[in-house]
């Protein structure tokens, strides 16, 4: 919606000191409140209560930080045992990033890894009555963007380099150091990493 409202100003179809002028300031302006996580028990529950292809997208989502748009586009030539790759045409920002295949993700694929067709092979209409539905029966809250929120939060914890975690977040270095530096511990993202 910011997108298009910065568009309508730049094209004079809005006037920039309107009443709506104050929602177009960017994403980093606006993330001053503190963000929503998981828990590294929450994320087992949630791999615990599904299966099949649902909890491949549950394990990819905290184990890559992958936007929930993003994984629905995701093909499996796109993953390989070292990384998963998120071409431009398929990410947001409409940028290419790797994200490195953890251990514990690496596991929790199909092996062999298929050759073709989508990770998720169903509606985005499915994926969220699924995804409804696993967070009622794991007991867990469900939080808007907390996947991805986690993953940066425990990445970061974990490596210490908010280079690394922004190349496979795709965000900037400087919006990694402010918004998740010291949010969670070394030791809960040990745990993070290690879920089954």
């Amino acid at each position: 919606m910011r997108t298009f409202l910065e568009w309508c100003v730049r094209n004079d179809y809005l006037e920039s000191e309107s009443n709506i002028f104050p929602i177009l300031k960017s994403e980093k302006d606006l993330n001053n409140t503190s963000i929503a996580i998981y828990s590294p028990e929450d994320f087992q529950r949630l791999l615990d209560q599904s299966s099949g292809d649902l909890r491949v997208c549950v394990a990819l989502s905290g184990l890559t930080g992958i936007r929930a748009a993003e994984l629905q586009r995701l093909e499996w030539s796109d993953v390989t045992e070292e990384h998963l790759e998120v071409a431009r045409d398929k990410a947001k920002t409409r940028s290419r990033r790797l994200i490195d295949i953890t251990p514990t993700l690496r596991r929790m694929l199909p092996h062999p890894i298929p050759k073709e067709g989508l990770i998720w092979p169903w509606s985005p209409t499915e994926f969220g009555k699924q995804m409804r539905s696993l967070f009622l029966r794991a007991g867990v809250n469900k939080k808007d963007n907390a996947f991805r929120h986690s993953f940066i939060s425990y990445r970061l914890a974990l490596t210490s380099d908010e280079n690394t975690t922004s190349r496979e977040a795709g965000n900037s270095p400087e919006m990694i150091y402010k918004n998740y530096r010291e949010v969670v511990s070394q030791k809960e993202a040990k745990k993070w990493f290690a879920v089954l």
